[in-house]
């Protein structure tokens, strides 16, 4: 399409990993794990919780748009794959197992950018940045910065952003009502083998 292709380090405004200490406290902050940070996503179904200190605090609290990458995983498959935060109703943080990057919003919106690196595209460019020792598959912060972007003009990339926005929520629309008609489906199974529809 003849757009401007950028590598990620000129883009990036502040890169960092996640804090290296673990924990299990039910009274304690989210502290977000591989598990929890999928392909677009964040799943907060059963987020880990650590009391953290006031400097882990500062510096490893999520802000509203960062950018997540998963650094290491067992499948290399998995490495690299991302999203972008939005911020809840709590503060959350996250472990070293998770690349934690700012973009220049005026260059890459993250939706797009989450997208991208999501796609075929974007595992083919982070193929060759991808490590392995001891059964690990790892990607760096200079892996990240050696990424190449294709960077549409900012409107088009929101325009795609809004696009995204709203065929998911036509996906989640669409998915409870799968989930409402298979509870169905199943009640009135139980009740056929119970002999209830025929009595």
């Amino acid at each position: 399409m003849g757009w401007e292709v950028k590598r990620l380090s000129d883009i990036i405004m502040h890169t960092n990993n996640g804090m290296a200490r673990r924990g299990n406290d039910v009274d304690g902050s989210i502290v977000l794990r591989l598990v929890e940070l999928q392909d677009g996503y964040i799943d907060y179904m059963k987020p880990n919780r650590i009391n953290l200190d006031d400097a882990e605090k500062e510096r490893y609290l999520l802000n509203n748009g960062d950018f997540l990458f998963a650094r290491v995983n067992g499948n290399p498959e998995y490495v690299g794959r991302c999203a972008v935060f939005k911020a809840i109703d709590e503060p959350v943080y996250f472990n070293d197992h998770i690349i934690r990057v700012r973009f220049d919003c005026g260059e890459l919106n993250g939706l797009f950018a989450s997208e991208l690196f999501n796609s075929s595209y974007g595992k083919s460019e982070m193929k060759d940045k991808i490590k392995t020792s001891a059964g690990q598959y790892t990607i760096n912060q200079v892996g990240i910065g050696a990424i190449r972007v294709p960077r549409p003009p900012l409107p088009l990339q929101h325009r795609f952003a809004d696009f995204v926005r709203a065929t998911g929520k036509s996906k989640f629309a669409l998915q409870r009502g799968l989930d409402k008609l298979e509870i169905l489906y199943q009640s009135l199974m139980q009740k056929c083998f119970a002999g209830e529809l025929f009595n």
